[in-house]
């Protein structure tokens, strides 16, 4: 899902899970997304959509056993 689909929520779990079950790169990408305005936040999800997959804010806690 895109970032621009995301609602607000799934948004900051996403974010969340970034930042706990992430490595370094992970981690250091999602508080940069907290800074960024929206217009590089879009840039961001683009740029990096496979983080997105992997770290979803609503799938990420079923595939990997997180709760």
């Amino acid at each position: 899902m895109k970032w621009a689909e995301m609602s607000f929520d799934t948004q900051q779990a996403t974010l969340h899970n970034m930042r706990e079950h992430g490595g370094h790169f992970a981690n250091a990408l999602a508080t940069a997304w907290f800074y960024a305005d929206s217009t590089n936040r879009a840039r961001l999800g683009e740029a990096f959509q496979d983080l997105l997959d992997k770290y979803n804010g609503e799938t990420y806690a079923k595939k990997n056993g997180h709760h």
